[in-house]
């Protein structure tokens, strides 16, 4: 960085003392670059994951996971690191063995086999499956099979992620889909009566909370939301009668409130709307099962700015051990399973579509963005404090 410095003085210096005026003011954003491009050569590369030979007798293990959480960017960053030349794809980006699909019996013929047979020296693969940060269980798993392995989280405002999550994975499941500001009030009540006194279990030294197990799965849809489905139900109703019509109406409409509202599908998904926002809750458990310095946290803001992405990229990297690489091209090609367009999680879409995509979604109201922001923050403070890196989040949303 001095180097730059220098480089950046000494020219300047030179322009002023024999080239037209026009040519003697260096452009800051050319300083900018330079220094930033000098800071970014001082990160230090981590050695590769197994010293280097991810390959065995059983076939090649991942040197990096991509845990989640989802809709904070994951196929981006799966695609955009799939760009270096170093990095070797999976047969699919989303694998989900450790979770849904776990047999350690199993380990070499069905979650081996998803990755190359052989790699070359220096080269390494991975996954993104965004459903691993969720579950308690998951992170042991990783541990005894991939130590060493390098976990990717990349996570993004809790409000925005709500909001992105409820157009994705709910509105089309539900046949009456309830309000964002009415499902994200009934689950901030059910994760604060589930805070005050639910179960907490231990992980390592500390006691962690088991969201997926003991929260959300240890209750019903309806006790959690089908108070408010039915009420929204039956004020729904009453706006198209009048009088005795008007009761009969709405108490059908709350009679089947529950099945029209809070669908079986998608509902692991649109029941934590919130509750994947709470990052630390989820990775505590993955603090406790593996070393703090083999986790790094990717704040989705980052990816999605254009100028930033591909520096974040080059982060990311150095943090797996890769070489230098310029992410410029990969970066600038778009955004992957963009604007909930379900074209699958390598489908590329520009950055001005996808710019046109949100500004097409409702805005999410000041009342739910402060509700989900209030609620959040000390979670939030927890996870910069653990992570050693922060995100522009709640009151330093830009």
């Amino acid at each position: 960085a001095r180097a730059a410095a220098h480089r950046l003085s000494t020219t300047a210096s030179k322009s002023s003392k024999g080239e037209p005026a026009k040519m003697r003011r260096w452009p800051w954003a050319a300083a900018v670059t330079i220094l930033a491009v000098g800071v970014a050569q001082l990160r230090t590369k981590r050695p590769l994951p197994y010293a280097g030979k991810p390959c065995t007798a059983s076939g090649c293990r991942p040197s990096f996971l991509i845990i989640g959480i989802g809709k904070c960017g994951t196929s981006s960053l799966y695609y955009y690191l799939a760009a270096h030349p170093s990095v070797i794809q999976a047969r699919r980006k989303q694998i989900q063995f450790f979770d849904h699909a776990y047999d350690a019996s199993r380990m070499e013929r069905s979650y081996l086999s998803q990755f190359p047979a052989s790699l070359k020296e220096g080269e390494v693969t991975g996954e993104a499956s965004p459903g691993y940060a969720q579950y308690s269980q998951v992170p042991g798993r990783v541990a005894r099979h991939l130590h060493g392995v390098r976990i990717l989280v990349i996570a993004r405002d809790p409000a925005e992620r709500a909001h992105s999550s409820y157009h994705y994975n709910y509105v089309g499941s539900a046949r009456v889909p309830l309000p964002f500001e009415m499902l994200v009030g009934a689950e901030i009540q059910f994760l604060e009566a589930f805070f005050r006194d639910g179960t907490s279990r231990k992980c390592g030294d500390k006691v962690c909370r088991d969201l997926s197990n003991d929260c959300y799965g240890a209750k019903s849809a309806e006790s959690q939301a089908g108070a408010v489905a039915r009420r929204y139900a039956g004020e729904q109703a009453r706006k198209r009668f009048k009088g005795e019509a008007a009761d009969t109406a709405a108490k059908a409409a709350r009679r089947t409130a529950v099945a029209m509202s809070l669908p079986r599908l998608n509902a692991h998904l649109w029941r934590q709307l919130v509750g994947r926002g709470l990052y630390i809750s989820n990775l505590d458990w993955w603090y406790a099962a593996l070393p703090e310095e083999d986790m790094l946290l990717v704040c989705s803001e980052d990816l999605n700015d254009l100028q930033k992405a591909a520096s974040e990229m080059g982060r990311v990297a150095s943090f797996i051990g890769l070489s230098q690489f310029d992410f410029g091209a990969a970066v600038a090609r778009g955004k992957y399973n963009a604007g909930a367009q379900h074209r699958g999680y390598g489908a590329v879409t520009s950055w001005t579509d996808a710019a046109s995509l949100a500004e097409k979604r409702p805005a999410i109201s000041t009342e739910a963005r402060q509700h989900i922001d209030n609620f959040t923050a000390p979670f939030n403070e927890r996870l910069f404090s653990r992570a050693g890196h922060r995100c522009r989040w709640g009151r330093d949303r830009v």
